[in-house]
């Protein structure tokens, strides 16, 4: 019997703005959970920037949106993307965003999936026995006469 092992595949792209080029390069399975955090951290962040549009809600989003883009395209490039667009937070979004929706997040979720899947299946509630329940489970136990 022939086992095989597979490492992630690494996510590797070229990002082109203006004259400037950033290579982008991640491990969907190394970075998905602290994605899912910061990607929420920015729904939150927009959600409050719609409901109150203030010089401290728009700051607030800009910070979350660059940490976002910190696990994404490392903090190099993020630096890189913020001088690029002189720290408009606005401008970045509608731009580099689309990026992150339609590349990244799509493999970081598939892989979400597929680590969900796996542990599903290895690591499936064992059944109870005759002698007892096991982890909750409805056991058969012996009445006493």
């Amino acid at each position: 019997m022939t086992y095989t092992f597979e490492r992630s595949q690494v996510v590797s792209d070229d990002i082109t703005m203006g004259d400037t080029t950033i290579h982008v390069e991640f491990d969907p399975q190394k970075i998905a959970i602290e994605f899912n955090k910061r990607r929420n951290a920015l729904a939150f962040a927009e959600i409050d920037a719609r409901r109150e549009a203030t010089q401290e809600t728009m700051d607030e989003l800009g910070h979350r949106m660059c940490a976002l883009f910190e696990i994404i395209f490392g903090e190099e490039n993020t630096v890189k993307i913020l001088e690029y667009y002189e720290h408009n937070y606005v401008e970045m979004l509608t731009k580099i965003y689309p990026y992150i929706r339609d590349v990244a997040m799509p493999k970081i979720d598939s892989t979400l999936v597929e680590l969900r899947t796996e542990g599903s299946i290895k690591y499936q509630r064992p059944e109870a026995n005759r002698w007892g329940p096991f982890r909750g489970g409805k056991g058969k136990t012996k009445k006493k006469r």
